[in-house]
């Protein structure tokens, strides 16, 4: 039981971290939503999200909560890797049971964060041990920006996969009707 309460103590910077960009996020679509004035890049975007369902936006949190876990583990560099590939992995398979055929890209894309975490530890570990290299800390540097970029980039292709799945199952059924 000790464990598992060091565990989430671990987690605690994560978890206050996600809490605060969920907030920031809700407030930005808030003010949005408030201030909506139909320009046509406001009525794309909320065309996007309009008639999903909820499996649809569960999926698509399950994908911001990965892209902030990454990033966190890009920007922070103490972290548990293992800890870490754990909860990229549960969100991953909650991915690939929404969207079974991706299995294989899902799987690279899982391992490719994993190592990229690895390399981030162990070039913060390095830094500390070798008293700053200046080409580790670029190569730190360009690891972090890469991090960073392939969170990005992941989730918007994660969202436009469900958005694309959204629209496919919309279009069918209105043909059937």
């Amino acid at each position: 039981m000790e464990n598992v309460f060091y565990q989430f103590n671990k987690l605690s910077n994560i978890m206050i971290t996600f809490l605060m960009s969920i907030m920031l996020l809700g407030c930005i679509l808030y003010t949005k939503t408030k201030v909506f004035k139909g320009t046509e890049r406001e009525i794309k975007l909320y065309g996007m999200l309009m008639g999903m369902n909820r499996l649809d936006i569960i999926i698509i949190a399950i994908q911001f909560i990965q892209a902030i876990t990454f990033t966190y583990a890009a920007i922070i560099k103490q972290v548990d890797v293992k800890l870490y590939a754990i909860m990229l992995a549960i969100t991953t398979g909650f991915y690939v049971l929404y969207k079974i055929r991706s299995i294989f890209f899902e799987s690279m894309s899982l391992l490719t964060q994993i190592i990229a975490i690895y390399l981030n530890q162990t070039l913060y570990q390095y830094t500390i041990e070798t008293k700053e290299n200046p080409f580790v800390q670029v190569l730190q540097v360009i690891l972090t920006t890469f991090m960073i970029l392939y969170a990005i980039y992941a989730f918007l292709t994660h969202l436009d996969g469900v958005i694309q799945q959204n629209k496919n199952v919309r279009r069918n059924t209105s043909e059937k009707t």
